[in-house]
């Protein structure tokens, strides 16, 4: 399962309001394949912030996350 660029950029875009990684959790979204709306694990926004901030990727774009946080086994799926 995969975590999309839309939940990402959520994340990112949350984060850079000032909000908390609990709230961020709570606020992001994604739909299940059985289509229910579910809350973003705090592990996933971990996950993403992490390699966000890192300094080799601190510049990079939103698909080069993805595909790192990807690899690592995340747990979210967007439809």
């Amino acid at each position: 399962k995969t975590i999309s660029k839309r939940v990402i950029r959520e994340v990112i875009e949350l984060k850079n309001q000032g909000y908390t990684m609990r709230q961020i959790s709570s606020r992001v979204k994604y739909t299940d394949k059985n289509n229910n709306q579910k809350n973003i694990s705090l592990a996933a926004v971990h996950k993403i912030l992490r390699e966000k901030d890192t300094s080799e990727n601190s510049n990079r774009d939103i698909s080069k996350i993805q595909q790192i946080v990807n690899k690592e086994g995340g747990k979210e799926n967007d439809r």
